[in-house]
């Protein structure tokens, strides 16, 4: 444990090279599967997260993500304007817009509105602080994750707390860079419980609120309406969905309506560099860890045509499969084939299951955190070719030539293991080991 504590803080805070990075996170998501067989007390996994968590937020992060968030905030609060028809250039002087990369300062917020309000609060307290409002992001990042965890902490083990608190996911995207996938992870995982006590309602309102953060997070609540109406509770399942309406209603139409629904659905058609749907499109170079590329060809709406589909339809299976277990088997099932099979994932997109996870049986627990794991190395990776332009190093080019393969490798693992969640808890019954890490049962 003091091995793999050393090694998480010398990722965090040594400025080592691309290439050693990379030799080292390799070393700590291995050794970090095994922490599941280490014998935890509540207090020795808080003196073993806390440092690291504090490690991770003493460091300012390399990327800007948060900044982006922070513009969004300073948008509706200081200039009062709409940020899903105003971007950051248009307000080109304030100093936070000149934080976000020069790329994004020309878009709009594809972020939902319950966000965007959050983002706003943040930016009303701390204004155009960098040191503020950098601070801010990561400590409410790192509170999150302990909400995950506190919501967890009397349905599962302290081994499984220790996966999800001690993540490479965990530590360097969700706490270090403040990605704000750890809001919707922790929505999902609030609306799987309340679901699981029967409290569809309050799911509901919960679900869409991830949705309200992040669009394509709201899969979670078409499982949620498929499984009441294969479970025949049709009202259950009408309430719910209008309960959803209502609550998009009284977030979107402040901020227009429609325009906030085009913004946040304007991603559909961006291929990310590290999709596995690249390789269909033969456009090898966006293997190189690089700025989003537009799929304006037919073929590009064609795949990403495709890849809604084939979303939805593993959602519909897995739903049916598991339409007798705990709603948390069918979401978290349904949330890792979008990340599998979308075209626009990232490695911090985990945080929306990563709480679920813990959930699982302990071998199911291993399978989901190895493979975030194994997808935040292989994205990781793609910054060496990029070293390689910059740096001259001819020998990092090789990873360019490997960069298909090795994401496919990672893709079919994933399905894979999305395969043999969906057997392992469809052949299992209420009584099961699966079920009783969960303390509420379907009824």
């Amino acid at each position: 444990m003091l091995v793999f504590a050393a090694c998480v803080v010398v990722y965090l805070v040594v400025d080592l090279s691309i290439y050693r990075s990379l030799v080292l996170l390799g070393a700590i998501s291995l050794v970090h599967l095994f922490l599941v067989k280490l014998q935890w007390s509540r207090w020795l996994l808080l003196a073993a997260f806390l440092p690291l968590a504090f490690a991770a937020i003493s460091q300012v992060p390399n990327g800007t993500d948060l900044w982006i968030y922070h513009s969004y905030g300073r948008i509706v609060v200081e200039h009062g304007d709409n940020p899903y028809v105003a971007v950051p250039d248009d307000y080109a002087n304030d100093v936070v817009m000149q934080r976000v990369l020069p790329m994004y300062r020309s878009e709009p917020s594809i972020y939902g509105p319950v966000f965007v309000l959050g983002a706003g609060g943040i930016a009303a307290v701390f204004g155009d602080s960098e040191t503020g409002g950098r601070l801010a992001w990561q400590i409410i990042s790192c509170v999150a994750v302990l909400g995950s965890a506190y919501l967890l902490r009397k349905r599962v083990t302290l081994q499984s707390l220790s996966l999800l608190l001690l993540s490479p996911i965990t530590l360097y995207l969700v706490i270090h860079q403040a990605h704000n996938d750890v809001f919707v992870g922790l929505a999902i995982l609030g609306a799987c419980i309340l679901a699981n006590k029967n409290r569809y309602i309050a799911a509901s309102i919960c679900f869409s609120f991830a949705a309200l953060m992040k669009i394509p997070s709201g899969i979670s609540l078409l499982v949620l309406v498929l499984w009441l109406l294969m479970n025949h509770q049709f009202r259950k399942g009408l309430k719910v969905f209008l309960t959803a309406i209502v609550s998009a209603g009284i977030f979107l139409i402040p901020f227009g309506g429609r325009t906030p629904v085009a913004a946040m659905l304007s991603s559909n058609n961006q291929v990310n560099a590290t999709s596995i749907w690249n390789s269909v499109r033969g456009d090898w170079e966006s293997f190189v860890f690089r700025p989003l590329r537009e799929a304006n060809e037919k073929a590009g709406h064609l795949v990403s045509f495709v890849s809604i589909v084939l979303v939805l339809f593993l959602a519909i299976i897995a739903t049916w499969k598991l339409r007798r277990q705990p709603i948390h088997f069918s979401v978290s099932v349904a949330l890792l084939g979008y990340i599998i099979l979308a075209l626009h994932p990232s490695a911090w997109y985990y945080a929306w299951v990563l709480p679920l996870a813990c959930l699982w049986g302990k071998r199911e627990q291993v399978l989901i955190f190895g493979l975030s794991s194994l997808y935040f190395l292989t994205t990781q990776a793609w910054l060496l070719p990029v070293a390689a332009q910059l740096t001259g190093d001819g020998r990092l080019q090789v990873i360019d030539r490997l960069g298909a393969p090795l994401l496919g490798v990672v893709s079919l693992a994933g399905m894979l293991i999305i395969l043999r969640l969906i057997d392992a808890s469809a052949k299992t019954n209420q009584g099961s080991t699966l079920l009783r890490v969960s303390q509420d049962t379907v009824t």
